[in-house]
């Protein structure tokens, strides 16, 4: 099994983050670019980048904690049109980026789409799940992704659950826990199929609670006798 580490730029300038990207294109598979964080953010640069390294670039438009994106709607279409048919994947949340979905899906070229929940405070009820998942199934995304705040170890268990209930479905995912009762699902998603693991070099480089480093993983999984 192949385990695919993405590493994520949340601060900085988009040209420091392009000077990482080459020096760690040999351990991480997959590079997020925060572009309502990363200063200078040049569109013309994004497309050199994911042009030098197709399908590996995931960019997004969003803060942490879902606060207000400062950069205007108008101004995200722009990008997503001029990106429409380039080798990358946009991952948005659902529902606070309904619009955004919207007018990348209204494309004539359908870019990749990583289709994400996102819940800082708690893991939502099965039933809200399922109502969820069968709403965001129906935009027909390329990766369904759910991250959510574990407040009890039954709440990563649950999460798991659903991972692998969605893939036996057919359907590439990323479900992750958030927080200390989250941790396990780092370890255990990713051994049972997630498309990928948000790992950073070091815990302050962290993109969200809970997230182990890439060190930490490759680690844990050497004792499991899986490949890193």
């Amino acid at each position: 099994m192949e385990i695919r580490y993405c590493l994520s730029f949340t601060k900085g300038t988009l040209a420091q983050a392009v000077e990482a990207i080459r020096t760690q294109i040999s351990v991480y598979q997959y590079f997020e670019l925060w572009l309502d964080l990363l200063e200078e953010s040049s569109l013309e640069e994004v497309c050199a980048l994911v042009r030098r390294y197709p399908h590996r670039v995931i960019a997004l438009f969003r803060r942490p904690l879902l606060a207000s994106i400062h950069t205007p709607f108008e101004e995200r279409c722009a990008w997503y049109r001029a990106l429409a048919q380039e080798p990358l994947l946009w991952d948005m949340d659902y529902p606070s980026q309904k619009d955004d979905v919207t007018a990348l899906l209204g494309l004539d070229a359908r870019p990749s789409l990583i289709l994400s929940h996102h819940d800082y405070e708690k893991t939502p009820s099965d039933q809200d799940l399922a109502t969820l998942f069968d709403t965001m199934k129906q935009h027909q995304p390329e990766i369904l992704k759910l991250a959510a705040f574990c407040q009890e170890p039954e709440d990563a268990v649950r999460l798991l659950s659903w991972q692998l209930s969605l893939k036996k479905q057919g359907h590439d995912v990323i479900v992750l826990g958030m927080g200390p009762h989250g941790a396990v699902t780092r370890v255990f998603g990713t051994l049972w199929g997630n498309a990928m693991i948000f790992a950073p070099p070091s815990l302050a480089e962290a993109s969200a609670p809970g997230q182990l480093t890439q060190g930490q993983l490759r680690e844990i999984f050497a004792l499991l006798g899986e490949p890193r």
